[in-house]
């Protein structure tokens, strides 16, 4: 039945804490179950998708409309005579009122539901009752009860194979043994339940889905850096920091180690992939073309296609290759090891009870308390809705004095705990859940005039294990070709280039308008000889022209264009090229994701000069997915990425500077940003931090910048 397709489809995608997708399949699927002939057996199916729909409202927080959906469902269940739909209602229900707080509600629904799964047999429902009797007990105050309760839900879901559950149960288990006090006992239950994460983790299919996967099991990792980072526990600082890294960036370590394997596809498997990924194409720029709220049925069939592209990307894996999967970091010494000489590493970790921030340099770690996650959320919001805002700020005393409090405040939390630390030149910075929308150069040490992006040259990675993984910057002089610059495409057929168009007409959907400033090339044309650079303009920035180039002999990519960041679904992300030829007809126009992914870069820079490039869906753990991974993945060394939206005049005299000392081999890449930093800073005009702190350095620091002159000017 094709309904009961789509309800199996959205429990995959709720196992993986893929809620909107899982819940567009359950919607769907109760509409085919409405449609469908009535029989005993569908009756059944269509209660217990609304369970599962009522189950993924418990997941995202909405407990009332859970509760309302379970309470109906439970009314039908009772009339059918479903007894183990009911039971598995009841389980839900419970775990619904125990999110709003109705212990002893929660308490008789879930022993209600224990006594119906024992009848049944169904040790499954049995030991998820156990489970949350377990923490009401725990909750009550009866500390031994909670515990009995665990164990036996643990040794239940052991012996059937239910290794997520299980885990979740230990997690419970370890987090009682730590408010206990229990250390030793906490870290032994909490080591075993994320060994099992592990092995489920393994079976999951793609490096996207395993990322959401365990963004979902974040509180299993704070929980063992509060155990690490216990009063009295040796080696606390450097275990708390290990602990971080067990699940940060693990996504982007898996396809960094897997290496190239989606380049080896089996020949059906490419046409089959190859053709999704045309709809793909197709349906973004479809939905660059309507209006936002006729998005729906577009974006739905968008989800349908990526769960496609992801069934076939696991398909490729089996036949291929076993896939290698990124480890974490192994040890302090290890990541001192991959720190460039005068590099220091601050990582931070955001945890709902306690926050920390690490300072690594090639001598020692160490660490610093912060407030909790919500605090300093509530803190950087300001921040981020005020920063972009250049104009109102400019118009307003009042609302430029509120954001430099708030700036105030926020670097005195995440740079406060740093007073009196000796830090080097350049720092290396592994952002957490909100802290990737921050403009760290803008923040300030204690007791600094100067904004940190003007003291310190900043580089920013997705986890610390990335310094062991991703690709070294390489000096100008080992590529072949030193720059490709791609600016000022043509977006329109109103575009006055576009001299024979088959009918002026007004755009429809999406406008973007022309970007004519390309004072960064200009300063790229006086600097690299003629026959190291390819300027490619107007209708030439086009993916057909892209397409026809050895991408891996660039030492530089530059894009000068528009982007586009969707923070929900992340595949329809794109930056745009022409999306209009010489005839005036439309062709494709933009890169997404899938094909920053397949560029095969060679350790090049990525300049993506367009708004919001930085920015992403927030997947904790992994950072903002979107475009950044993909480039990392297709063999980018450096990303210079925004985090807001930004002045094309202002960005191109940006780009210009940087290039200027870039490209004349006394920078590298992240040093040529600070200096351009102070320069803007002094000036009248580009003054705030919104000129200059809006680009990031996304990547591996360099080692070095030397033998760029030379070979700019000795290979013509």
């Amino acid at each position: 039945c094709y309904a009961k397709v789509l309800n199996n489809l959205g429990l995959c995608y709720q196992s993986l804490a893929e809620y909107a997708k899982a819940r567009d399949y359950f919607v769907r699927a109760l509409a085919a179950f409405a449609r469908a002939t009535k029989s005993p057996d569908l009756d059944d199916a269509r209660v217990k998708a609304r369970l599962n729909l009522g189950r993924n409202y418990m997941l995202q927080g909405q407990l009332r409309r859970a509760q309302n959906l379970l309470v109906q469902d439970l009314v039908e269940a009772d009339r059918l005579q479903g007894g183990s739909a009911k039971a598995a209602i009841l389980r839900n229900l419970g775990q619904t009122l125990w999110h709003r707080g109705r212990v002893e509600e929660a308490r008789s629904r879930m022993e209600e539901a224990l006594a119906l799964d024992r009848s049944h047999g169904d040790r499954r429902g049995q030991s998820s009752a156990l489970h949350y009797l377990g923490l009401i007990a725990q909750k009550n105050g009866d500390i031994s009860a909670a515990r009995s309760l665990f164990l036996v839900a643990i040794k239940i879901r052991r012996s059937v194979g239910l290794r997520d559950d299980a885990a979740e149960s230990l997690y419970a288990l370890a987090a009682l043994e730590y408010d206990a006090g229990n250390l030793q006992s906490a870290r032994e239950y909490a080591e075993q339940a994320l060994n099992l994460l592990e092995l489920v983790r393994s079976q999951v299919p793609s490096p996207e889905l395993r990322a959401s996967f365990f963004s979902r099991k974040r509180q299993f990792f704070d929980l063992l850096v509060e155990i690490a980072m216990a009063p009295g526990t040796p080696q606390s600082q450097a275990d708390g920091l290990l602990a971080v890294e067990r699940g940060r960036g693990r996504a982007l370590t898996d396809l960094l180690a897997s290496g190239p394997l989606l380049q080896q596809l089996p020949s059906d498997l490419e046409k089959r992939r190859a053709n999704i990924q045309k709809r793909l194409d197709y349906l973004s720029a479809r939905l660059s073309s309507i209006a936002p709220d006729k998005e729906g049925d577009l974006r739905q069939k968008v989800e349908g296609l990526v769960a496609q592209d992801e069934e076939v990307q696991a398909r490729i894996r089996e036949l291929v290759t076993k896939e290698t999967f990124g480890q974490p970091l192994s040890s302090i010494t290890e990541l001192q090891q991959h720190l460039p000489a005068g590099s220091a590493l601050l990582e931070y970790s955001l945890g709902a009870r306690h926050s920390y921030v690490w300072l690594v340099d090639a001598r020692k770690v160490r660490a610093f308390s912060l407030p909790r996650a919500g605090a300093i959320e509530a803190d950087a919001r300001p921040v981020i809705e005020s920063f972009g805002q250049i104009l109102e700020r400019q118009r307003s005393r009042q609302k430029q004095a509120r954001f430099d409090r708030a700036m105030k405040r926020l670097s005195a939390i995440l740079l406060g705990p740093l007073s009196g630390q000796k830090l080097p030149q350049r720092l290396v910075i592994v952002p957490d859940g909100v802290l990737h929308q921050i403009p760290f150069a803008a923040l300030r040490l204690p007791n600094e005039a100067a904004p940190l992006g003007i003291r310190h040259d900043l580089v920013q990675v997705p986890s610390a294990a990335y310094l062991t993984l991703g690709k070294q910057p390489r000096p100008i002089s080992q590529f072949p070709e030193a720059v490709l610059a791609m600016v000022d495409p043509v977006f329109s057929v109103n575009d006055p280039r576009v001299a024979e168009a088959p009918a002026k007409q007004a755009d429809r959907g999406l406008s973007l308008p022309r970007l004519p400033f390309t004072g960064e090339v200009r300063v790229i044309e006086s600097m690299v000889p003629r026959s190291r650079r390819k300027i490619l303009r107007g209708f030439d920035a086009s993916r057909e022209e892209l397409d026809k180039l050895k991408l891996e002999d660039f030492a530089v990519l530059h894009f000068s264009t528009h982007a586009l960041i969707d923070d929900q679904i992340p595949e329809l992300s794109r930056v745009f090229l022409s999306r209009v030829n010489r005839a005036g007809r439309p062709v494709d126009g933009f890169l997404g994701p899938y094909q920053f992914a397949h560029l095969h870069l060679n350790g090049a820079i990525v300049v993506l000069s367009a708004c919001d490039t930085a920015l992403g869906k927030q997947v904790l753990g992994e950072g903002l997915a979107g475009l950044t991974s993909s480039l990392l993945y297709a063999g980018g060394s450096q990303l210079v990425l925004t985090i807001t939206e930004v002045d094309a005049e202002a960005s191109s005299y940006f780009l210009g500077e940087v290039y200027r000392r870039f490209l004349s081999g006394s920078s590298t890449m992240e040093h040529a940003i600070t200096e351009t930093r102070r320069v803007m800073a002094r000036s009248r005009r580009f003054s705030d931090p919104y000129y200059w702190a809006s680009f990031i350095v996304v990547g591996r620091p360099a080692d070095t910048a030397a033998g760029l002159v030379a070979s700019l000017h000795n290979k013509q």
